[in-house]
């Protein structure tokens, strides 16, 4: 089932809440996410096209990917060394505008949304975010 725009917008502010109260991206190896998983998804969605997702096929089972943390294919700038990212942006440092930004985490949510067991894993992982807020309080 796909998720509603309403639900995508939801879980963005709280993606974004989260990684406020983390102090970096969630995507830097702390969400369990599975790369294949993903991008196939991303692929069957029409997010990454037949050349992006088959250079990323490529370069994992080479194990040559630029880096290992999903921030790295979901969301980046260097379009030359990561030509398979879901959401390129080559002004990601320059530009205090979010758009792109809010795209990639709205295709991650909308991913999250769809998948049950993904979407159990993020109730999870905002609520152990919650918790150690709380015991660190």
């Amino acid at each position: 089932m796909k998720p509603t725009e309403k639900q995508i917008q939801d879980f963005v502010t709280e993606w974004r809440e989260t990684e406020r109260e983390l102090g970096e991206s969630i995507l830097d190896g702390r969400f369990p996410l599975n790369p294949q998983t993903f991008m196939t998804w991303c692929f069957g969605r029409g997010y990454l096209t037949g050349d992006q997702y088959n250079a990323w096929v490529a370069d994992y089972r080479m194990q040559t990917l630029e880096a290992t943390d999903e921030n790295y294919f979901v969301y980046t700038d260097d379009a030359e060394s990561v030509p398979y990212a879901v959401v390129i942006d080559e002004n990601m440092h320059s530009s205090d505008n979010d758009d792109l930004y809010e795209k990639a985490i709205a295709i991650v949510g909308e991913f999250i949304l769809s998948i049950d067991v993904y979407g159990e894993r993020w109730n999870d992982f905002v609520q152990k975010v919650k918790n150690d807020d709380e015991v660190d309080e």
